[in-house]
């Protein structure tokens, strides 16, 4: 999948900075969550999870600056191996408690997703 290709408006949105710089960490894992759901729902393979990293290296070149974990969630799923999951984030990353983080499948990606979600709408209160 080619994101500018298949997302035209979103690439461009991003490319052009028309998302604030205090939006983007929430609206990429929400982005990324939707995908997730369609893979689960059987509209995408996989291999479509990996779709953040592409965003990813556009949201960098862009200017964006990123919350460190959700910096760290997007660059470990560069370890994301829907054809082995067992083996997939064998390397941890660290948290923001330098603790040691592993998610295996689609549903530890989501469910850390949602974790940082929560987290980044806590820190709004």
């Amino acid at each position: 999948m080619i994101l500018q290709d298949e997302f035209p408006e979103l690439w461009h949105s991003i490319v052009t900075k028309e998302i604030p710089n205090d939006k983007i960490d929430e609206f990429l894992l929400k982005f990324h969550l939707e995908i997730i759901n369609e893979i689960k729902l059987g509209n995408r393979t996989p291999w479509d999870a990996i779709i953040l990293n592409d965003l990813w290296q556009i949201v960098i070149s862009s200017g964006y600056k990123l919350n460190p974990e959700v910096e760290a969630y997007m660059l470990h799923l560069t370890e994301f191996d829907p054809d082995n999951p067992q083996h997939s984030y064998e390397i941890s990353y660290i948290d923001a408690q330098n603790e040691p983080t592993y998610a295996g499948n689609l549903n530890d990606i989501e469910e850390r997703a949602k974790e940082l979600l929560y987290k980044l709408s806590g820190s709004r209160d």
